[in-house]
C-alpha cells in the first residue's frame, strides 16, 4: 500500500447537529422602488418615503395620498396607530426611521377623527407632552391649518 503526502487534507466533516449561523434579522423597513417607498415589514404597507412637498389642510391632504399615483398603488392617510408605529425608541426627540428620506418634526395629518368632527388626529413627532403614548403626542387640531402628510398603501 503506497500513501501519496502531496495531497491536501480534506475539509473536515460539518457536524450534522451543529446548526448553521442565524440569519441576521430581518430590518422592519426597507427602501423600495428606486428610493420612493419604504416598505413595513411589520404592517405589511408601503409608506410614501417622503412627505408630501409642502403642507397641506387636511381636505388636500386626503386628496393628495388618494390621487398619489406612485408606483401604481393605491394609496391614503394613514391611521393613528398607523403613523404611530412609526417611533423607533423610547427617546422624546423627534424621529422618522433612517429609512425615511426626512426627517420630520412636528405635527403630521392621520384620518383618524377626534370626537368632534371638525378636527382631525395628528401626531407630534417632536413628542409632545399632551400624551405619553410611545413618546409621541397626539392632538385634535383644525382642519383648515397646513401640516406634513405621509400616505400608506392600503
Amino acid at each position: 500500500c503506497v500513501t501519496r503526502t502531496d495531497d491536501p487534507p480534506s475539509p473536515p466533516t460539518p457536524d450534522p447537529i451543529e446548526s448553521p449561523e442565524p440569519s441576521p434579522p430581518q430590518s422592519r423597513f426597507e427602501v423600495r422602488d428606486n428610493g420612493q417607498t419604504v416598505y413595513d415589514n411589520d404592517l405589511r404597507r408601503y409608506w410614501t418615503r417622503n412627505s408630501a412637498p409642502t403642507g397641506l389642510n387636511l381636505s388636500a391632504a386626503r386628496i393628495y395620498c388618494n390621487s398619489l399615483t406612485l408606483t401604481g398603488r393605491n394609496w391614503r392617510m394613514p391611521s393613528n396607530v398607523e403613523l404611530r408605529s412609526l417611533k423607533q425608541n423610547e427617546s422624546r426627540r423627534c424621529q422618522l426611521p433612517d429609512e425615511f428620506a426626512q426627517n420630520h418634526c412636528g405635527y403630521t395629518w392621520t384620518d383618524t377623527a377626534c370626537d368632534r368632527s371638525w378636527v382631525n388626529l395628528i401626531v407630534d413627532f417632536n413628542g409632545s407632552p399632551v400624551d405619553d403614548y410611545s413618546g409621541i403626542g397626539a392632538l385634535c387640531q383644525n382642519p383648515n391649518e397646513e401640516k406634513v402628510v405621509f400616505c400608506i398603501t392600503n
